[in-house]
């Protein structure tokens, strides 16, 4: 019996695998065929626990509900009714006595459970809610039943004490593993998050950056293709009147304005300080010059607040422009970006140098 019990669980464990393996290479899965393999995995799972009864005296059970419950919970019924639907047409072509009630309380049942309890995209799940809903399962599972099968009352409260402990404990362990994926995908993300992205503007690192733009390059080798950096005028100052915190609203800020000015042909990203960075592509150089002229103008219009909520006077931009040559040292073409960025400045700031 415990063997069986093992086994059961030892199923749960790899469809935990399974899944945990999918989110890990999401990157590299297309979304649909991420779904369609949690549904398989699903329903493999609960299918084997069929063939790998746990038996209590003359009486054969299994962790079916475990399985369906889960999914239903954590995944709703775009991936619950499929795995239900083929699991049970699997069982009630199986056949047998228990067939129809097996199908009807341990798995229709459950499923129905745990989609109440679904929260949704982006759950928390707290073993408390776990808990209550394996619960109800096992109540809407494992009572019915009793009416199929001829028990003394010890008989029978052997039999739901047996199954109570084993389905509840298994859901706690399986609960236990499912929280530490989630934790451990959750500080991958965090740590991607940290590797790619400036912490305080959230645009691209001067890694990542450097990354993507090689990636687009790749990709459409013989577009034109452009470099421009931008330097925020008299930065210092604010930082020096209205104080650190504020210089940092501002560059928030500044950076939500380039986010919203990001489109398919211009990527933006944090250079260092004040100064950012952009790669775009474009028919020519004059018309890039166009519209990053727009994007200064248009910036002395926007406002800025300080960290008590004072507006700011307007920030204005200088900008310096170079075509980009994919067979060129990229360094040395930033270099020329930031020598017109400082004629920009030197000819009296708020200006587009190309």
């Amino acid at each position: 019996m415990i063997q069986s019990v093992l086994s059961n669980f030892a199923l749960l464990l790899l469809l935990h695998l399974c899944i945990n393996m999918i989110f890990h290479y999401k990157p590299c899965i297309p979304k649909r065929a991420g779904e369609f393999l949690i549904i398989f995995f699903g329903i493999a799972a609960t299918i084997s626990m069929f063939y790998l009864p746990i038996r209590f005296e003359e009486y054969f059970l299994d962790l079916r509900l475990i399985p369906l419950l889960f999914l239903a919970i954590m995944r709703g019924w775009n991936t619950a009714l499929p795995v239900l639907f083929v699991a049970s047409i699997w069982r009630l072509i199986m056949g047998g006595p228990g067939a129809v009630p097996g199908t009807l309380f341990g798995m229709i049942f459950p499923t129905i459970v745990g989609l109440y309890f679904f929260q949704g995209e982006t759950p928390r799940y707290h073993f408390k809610k776990i808990a209550i809903a394996t619960t109800i399962a096992w109540i809407l599972s494992d009572f019915p039943t009793l009416f199929f099968f001829s028990l003394s009352v010890d008989e029978a409260l052997q039999l739901l004490t047996f199954r109570y402990v084993s389905i509840i404990g298994s859901s706690f362990i399986f609960y236990i593993f499912i929280i530490n994926g989630i934790q451990q995908e959750d500080q991958r993300q965090r740590l991607n998050q940290l590797a790619d992205f400036d912490p305080l503007t959230g645009l691209y690192n001067k890694r990542k950056f450097l990354e993507v733009m090689s990636e687009q390059i790749s990709q459409n080798p013989n577009n034109p293709y452009f470099l421009a950096l931008l330097d925020l005028d008299f930065f210092k100052e604010i930082n020096d009147k209205f104080g650190h915190l504020t210089g940092d609203r501002v560059l928030i800020q500044f950076a939500q304005y380039l986010r919203q000015k990001q489109t398919d042909h211009i990527m933006f990203a944090r250079y260092g300080g004040e100064e950012f960075i952009a790669f775009c592509s474009g028919d020519s150089l004059e018309e890039t010059a166009y519209y990053f002229n727009e994007l200064r103008r248009h910036l002395l219009l926007e406002k800025f607040s300080s960290a008590s909520g004072e507006i700011t006077p307007s920030i204005s931009v200088s900008i310096g422009i170079c075509p980009f040559y994919p067979a060129k040292d990229v360094h040395q073409q930033i270099d020329v970006a930031d020598q017109l960025l400082y004629e920009a400045k030197r000819l009296g700031r708020n200006r587009v140098c190309y």
